[in-house]
């Protein structure tokens, strides 16, 4: 018996004991968490990891949103941006490219078209005569439901917008993607071809990207030229003439590297690297340099030295012009694109260096998203503009993180094989 006590309450000892030992673990996952909470704020506010994964997910939706039963994209939910502007459509399909929602991009294609097919007296009218007036240029947005353009006086005559049309047309063949539907289709794309060179684009003032002017934009002349190069080498139902190609050429190489007379250098340049691709290494480097040391922010890219839009002191715009998150994004396409050239010449750790840049930038436009993945059109004095979410915006994130992700698998399979 005295045996038997005896060993029960040491065996009680030890269970107190341990119990001992668990109220006091509780009581410290319970400081821990207290502490946690306090830092890291409630359930509603708490920091969460989110994949790269997530967020493209979450941007696309968003960009989705913006998405039209005829397959257009609202520039913005918001405002006068209630409308269809052709150039921000067409990147809203590569988007969706490098998404792999070719079905989109047709549909998206097919608009446009049908946009052109319903102008084609207008073009027809400017291919016998060169247009002088405003509304005698194909125009560059349109309403959303009825495809009407706008009454209102507006830079419409923008041409980067063809160059674009033009490009992604050739480059979506030659990748297998076939976004002219009928010969009614080709012959729209042959008009365009005409209308260009009936309005001497490659010496003849436009709006431009940014809609301001008149000028001759580099990014203008560039992007026709890419687009005419690009039908010439893939669509052969399409005329492009070899004089063409080379006055767009010796355009170029008298503007570059400014952007236009008024201006020595301009965001809108970028495109002349991505998705264009028109420069050599050396003007490339210049058209770089120029904005990531001259125009580059804390909220995004200035659009060029003393831009008056949304600036709050428009007299003395120098120093305080909006800032543009779209730029990060553009930028770090720009280093993608430029990773891939240098891990094919068989530079993997530049190639690497240049990724990591392409990521810096991609953190930074993640930074200026507003709640639900919302990438504003512009930061003016530190504030977001009514123009959120950007459709543009929203797609060029998309477009960047899925490049990086692209190279990635593409340098992780080659470097597997060797």
């Amino acid at each position: 018996m005295k045996n038997n006590a005896t060993d029960i309450e040491e065996l009680t000892v030890v269970i107190e004991g341990l119990k001992r030992q668990v109220t006091e673990q509780d009581a410290l996952i319970k400081g821990y968490a207290a502490a946690l909470e306090k830092i890291t704020g409630s359930d509603e506010t708490k920091y969460v990891i989110t994949t790269a994964k997530q967020k493209v997910d979450a941007a696309l939706k968003v960009l989705d949103a913006m998405y039209h039963y005829n397959g257009g994209y609202s520039a913005s939910p918001n405002g006068h941006y209630q409308a269809f502007w052709l150039r921000d459509i067409m990147y809203c399909t590569i988007a969706k490219e490098y998404m792999g929602d070719f079905a989109s991009v047709k549909k998206s294609f097919g608009l446009i078209l049908d946009i052109f097919d319903k102008y084609s007296d207008k073009i027809d009218s400017c291919i016998d005569n060169k247009p002088t007036g405003k509304h005698d240029f194909l125009h560059a947005r349109f309403r959303v439901h009825t495809i009407e353009e706008f009454p209102d006086e507006w830079g419409h005559n923008q041409l980067d917008i063809f160059g674009l049309f033009l490009y992604k047309v050739g480059d979506l063949k030659k990748k297998g993607i076939e976004v002219l539907r009928d010969l009614q289709d080709v012959k729209r794309v042959q008009d365009i071809v005409w209308y260009l060179y009936s309005i001497r684009w490659h010496e003849s003032p436009d709006y431009g990207v940014w809609e301001e002017g008149p000028e001759v934009h580099s990014s203008s002349v560039g992007s026709v030229l890419a687009g005419l190069m690009s039908i010439r080498e893939n669509i052969e139902e399409v005329r492009v003439p070899a004089r063409f190609i080379e006055q767009g050429q010796e355009a170029l190489k008298r503007i570059m590297p400014r952007e236009s007379e008024s201006r020595p250098f301009d965001m809108a340049q970028l495109s002349l690297i991505w998705p264009y691709k028109v420069l050599d290494q050396d003007t490339r480097r210049t058209v770089l340099a120029n904005v990531e040391e001259k125009l580059l922010g804390d909220a995004g890219v200035v659009r060029y030295p003393n831009d008056r839009y949304f600036n709050p002191d428009p007299w003395k715009p120098e120093g305080r012009e909006a800032q543009w998150p779209m730029g990060f994004a553009w930028l770090s396409i720009v280093h993608t694109k430029i990773a891939e050239e240098t891990f094919a010449r068989g530079d993997a750790r530049e190639a690497i260096n240049l990724l990591k840049k392409a990521h810096h930038y991609v953190k930074r436009v993640e930074k200026t998203m507003t709640p639900g993945y919302k990438i504003p059109e512009l930061f003016s004095d530190g504030r977001p503009n009514e123009n959120t979410p950007l459709a543009w915006a929203q797609a060029m994130y998309v477009i960047a993180v899925q490049a990086m992700e692209n190279l990635k698998a593409k340098m992780d399979r080659q470097m597997m094989i060797e």
